[in-house]
């Protein structure tokens, strides 16, 4: 989301407008529908216009760090212009002149409350992905949930280690205490070890069916279409849990984000779970999740 959301901004700064492109594995129509203007890229729009690519993975384009509109203009001087990003620029866009002309609130809140404006702006989930978060989440009165990004695992072959399978005890054990209370436990993660760990450990566990994979990973193998369909209920399950613990991951950051209603977020620091919010995320999980800083 961050990489659409930078998109998105720099649609606005040039006066151009915003589309997102996706591919047939992985139809982003099928999980998320437009609200207020119709972002889907129709191929059909090439006919007569110029057209570039542009690469910005885990890169930040020069013309942002110089502040440069003319850089910009520059750079994205085509009728149709292609770019992938994965990144918040956000710290970059602030320092432009006359952003307040163009997106006021982007200098006016916190991440967590840019990010939800954004998403509620474009995107609402569609009934498919509705139907099947409701599915996990239904006569549950209270929800206790944990997205748990180890990186390095088995599961996603390359990925870098993001926790350490020690850290989890703070986890588990915090729970536990969770179920004794009558709350429901859904675990979001990019491991099966922790996956089968979850089910011995809990009676009362919640899951969202499909095989884990991680969408910037370039999944293969079979069952790739409830592949893709589990990281987006796994998402919009943890934008409704009551009680939430996050790993140092921008997966869970984003669902923070978006649940302003969770009465009590935890994070997972080297050597104990600590009490945090939606706004001081940043804090316990500093580096290049979101943005490059």
């Amino acid at each position: 989301m961050s990489g659409m959301f930078s998109a998105y901004v720099i649609s606005l700064i040039l006066r151009k407008h915003f589309l997102i492109k996706y591919t047939r594995s992985s139809n982003l129509t099928d999980y998320l529908s437009p609200i207020y203007f119709d972002w889907r890229y129709n191929s059909s729009i090439l006919m007569k216009r110029s057209y570039g690519y542009q690469d910005f993975f885990v890169k930040t384009p020069a013309a942002l760090k110089n502040r440069s509109l003319t850089g910009l203009q520059r750079m994205f001087s085509k009728d149709v212009n292609f770019v992938r990003m994965n990144w918040d620029y956000t710290e970059h866009f602030r320092k432009f002149l006359g952003l307040q002309n163009v997106i006021p609130w982007l200098l006016e809140l916190h991440y967590a409350d840019i990010y939800s404006k954004f998403f509620n702006t474009l995107f609402k989930p569609t009934n498919m992905i509705t139907e099947a978060v409701n599915k996990v989440v239904q006569n549950v009165p209270k929800l206790a949930c944990a997205h748990i990004r180890m990186g390095g695992s088995d599961t996603i072959p390359g990925d870098e280690r993001h926790t350490e399978e020690k850290q989890l005890k703070h986890v588990w054990n915090f729970l536990k205490t969770m179920e004794a209370r009558h709350y429901s436990i859904f675990i979001a993660t990019d491991a099966q070890i922790v996956k089968e760990k979850a089910s011995a450990l809990f009676k009362h566990l919640l899951e969202a069916e499909g095989r884990i994979l991680h969408i910037d990973w370039g999944a293969t193998g079979g069952d790739l279409v409830n592949g893709y369909k589990k990281v987006v209920v796994d998402f919009f399950v943890l934008t409704k849990c009551d009680v939430l613990v996050l790993t140092k991951s921008g997966f869970g950051i984003m669902a923070a984000y978006l649940n302003s209603d969770v009465s009590n977020l935890y994070c997972l620091t080297p050597n104990e779970l600590v009490p945090c919010s939606r706004y001081t995320i940043h804090n316990y999980f500093p580096g290049e999740l979101l943005s490059p800083y």
